[in-house]
């Protein structure tokens, strides 16, 4: 029987539009959205010294009984909370490795200023209110509470040296999100070559794809969020309003398609030149070895 394919993200990566637009369209798998959401918390919701390989394979054979595709961005887990020092990260991926030795792992990665970029603009969706510095460095406001942003979260090169421990190099596919978000049959095909399957892509659902908030849309929506103590626990706001969460997405949703002036947002401008460029200095090496070891390089 073919061995199971785990794609774990990084977040930001296009694993929305994997799950709605080709995971469910490979051939000889069996995948779902529902199914992975049951196979990854079989994984990782056991506490630690409770987590017992044999049981969990039964468990998720009892979901899925032939080849199946598990796709979620949990197993990287949350950029937020820098992978918890990146203990947690690793134990996830140990954890597959206990449980299905044989599978193939799909990782995908992202240029790092661009992936902070991205980072920061779903957190004001997510209804926050802080800085794009005090998102990177918030460990003056609550540290006892939130571990908080990490920049070695995003060492890719380090980060796949240790999961080299637990798995064979050959059942490892990095990959790089420039390359399916410059040509997406050029990548899905590649994608399907490298893991030996093959897929009938139907019409992609757009609704069911993340699209990029633009740059005066999320400068509004900061402000409104003020008005409203959700969805964040950790946030600061003037007063809550109920229902008006979700009634300023519907409205920053329409500025985004109909606010003439309304252009992308390009990383220096949330970041700053000075944010990037230290940014740069931080993942030079690893960025390099990244490139030396994996034929991975990001675009500038």
């Amino acid at each position: 029987m073919r061995p199971p394919i785990f794609h774990t993200g990084f977040h930001k990566t296009g694993t929305t539009f994997l799950q709605y637009s080709f995971w469910p369209n490979v051939v000889g798998y069996t995948y779902s959205r529902e199914d992975s959401s049951q196979i990854k918390d079989i994984l990782l919701s056991p506490y630690s010294g409770y987590f017992s390989p044999d049981e969990a394979k039964q468990q998720i054979h009892d979901v899925c009984s032939g080849p199946f595709i598990c796709s979620s961005e949990e197993f990287s887990t949350n950029p937020n909370l820098g992978g918890f020092n990146g203990l947690a990260r690793i134990e996830s991926y140990r954890r597959i490795a206990k449980v299905f030795p044989e599978a193939k792992l799909v990782v995908m990665i992202r240029e790092q200023k661009e992936m902070i970029k991205s980072l920061y603009v779903q957190y004001v969706k997510l209804g926050g209110t802080a800085t794009i510095h005090q998102l990177l460095d918030p460990h003056g406001r609550l540290r006892a509470l939130n571990p908080g942003f990490s920049f070695e979260y995003y060492d890719y090169d380090k980060f796949i040296d240790e999961v080299l421990e637990y798995w064979p190099k050959e059942q490892v596919y990095l990959y790089n999100y420039d390359d399916l978000k410059t040509n997406q049959t050029s990548f899905l095909n590649k994608l399907s070559k490298d893991l030996e399957f093959t897929y009938e892509l139907g019409l992609i659902d757009k609704e069911k794809s993340n699209v990029s908030m633009r740059y005066w849309t999320l400068k509004m929506l900061r402000i409104l969020n003020r008005f409203s103590a959700d969805l964040l626990v950790e946030k600061h706001y003037h007063f809550h309003i109920p229902f008006f969460f979700a009634a300023s997405r519907k409205l920053m949703k329409f500025v985004d398609s109909h606010m003439p002036g309304n252009p992308k947002i390009q990383s220096e401008e949330i970041l700053g030149a000075g944010l990037c460029q230290h940014i740069d200095r931080i993942y030079e090496r690893s960025n390099a070895q990244l490139l030396d070891k994996h034929g991975i390089q990001f675009n500038k």
